[in-house]
C-alpha cells in the first residue's frame, strides 16, 4: 500500500494537540499497512504560533489573518486534504475556506454525521467555554434533534485549566482522573457519548477517555479513507 495524496495540519493551538493528530495519521498508516517511508503519507505539518483568540476575542482578527496568510502561500492541489487541529478555531473556517478557496475538513460536520448515522439521541460536550458559547456543536447538533449536555460552570472552569496544563506541557494523571469523571457523569444523565471538543482533550482520550466521541480520531479515519479511495482511482471522492 502506498499513500500518495498530500495531508496539511494547521496547528499550533497548542502544539501537542496538532503533534498528536500527525503522530494518529502515521499510526493508522501503519495500521493500514505501511510498512516503508515511502508508503507512508505526505504530510505537511505547520504549527503556527496564534495568539489566544480563545479567551481574547481581540486576537480573533490577528489569528485569522496569521492563518489565512500561512494557508495561501501553500501550494494545494484539489486532493490534498487540509485540517486544522482545534475546535474553536472552526468559527474561522468559513472566512478561511472562502479566502483560500479550497475545502478544510471540518472537525464539528464530522462529529455531527458520525452521531447522526449512530442514531445518537443524546450526548454531552466537553470543550472550551468560548466553543460553548459560540454553539459550535450545540447549533448544528439540535438541527438534528440530538439534545446537548454541557459541562457545569465549575466543570467549565476546570476544562480550561486542563487545556491550558497540556499547552502547559504539565502532567497529565490528575487532569485524566478528573476528565473521567466528567465524562461518567454526563453518562450517568443518559448521553450515548461524549465529544472531545477540544483537541487538547483528544490529546488527553491517548488514554483512553470512556465513551469518547473523538474528533481527531475521526478526521484521520475520514482522511485516509479518501486517500485510500483515490490511490484505488475514484478521484471523484472530493467532488
Amino acid at each position: 500500500m502506498k499513500l500518495t495524496q498530500k495531508i496539511v495540519i494547521i496547528g499550533g493551538m497548542g502544539p501537542q494537540a496538532s503533534l498528536e493528530l500527525h503522530r494518529r495519521f502515521l499510526n493508522k498508516a501503519a495500521d493500514m499497512g505501511a510498512r516503508e517511508g515511502n508508503e507512508y503519507p505526505a504530510i505537511t505539518h505547520i504549527s503556527v504560533p496564534v495568539p489566544d483568540f480563545i479567551t481574547n476575542k481581540r486576537n480573533s482578527s490577528k489569528a485569522y489573518a496569521m492563518l489565512s496568510g500561512v494557508l495561501a502561500g501553500m501550494e494545494m492541489d484539489p486532493c490534498t486534504q487540509v485540517v486544522i487541529a482545534c475546535n474553536t478555531a472552526h468559527l474561522l473556517l468559513p472566512r478561511l475556506q472562502q479566502s483560500i478557496n479550497h475545502k478544510i475538513v471540518s472537525l464539528v460536520d464530522l462529529v455531527v454525521d458520525e452521531l447522526h448515522a449512530s442514531n445518537a439521541k443524546k450526548v454531552g460536550l466537553v470543550a472550551t467555554p468560548t466553543t460553548i458559547r459560540a454553539g459550535l456543536y450545540s447549533k448544528p447538533l439540535s438541527r438534528d434533534g440530538i439534545k446537548l449536555v454541557e459541562p457545569t460552570s465549575r466543570e467549565q472552569q476546570y476544562l480550561e485549566i486542563t487545556i491550558r496544563n497540556i499547552i502547559a506541557n504539565k502532567p497529565l494523571e490528575s487532569q485524566q482522573d478528573a476528565m473521567t469523571k466528567i465524562v461518567n457523569r454526563m453518562l450517568s444523565l443518559g448521553c450515548d457519548s461524549v465529544i472531545l471538543g477540544c483537541t487538547e482533550l483528544s490529546y488527553l482520550n491517548a488514554r483512553n477517555i470512556p465513551n469518547a466521541v473523538d474528533p481527531m480520531d475521526l478526521a484521520v479515519n475520514e482522511i485516509l479513507k479518501a486517500n485510500t479511495m483515490t490511490e484505488l482511482g475514484y478521484n471523484d471522492v472530493n467532488e
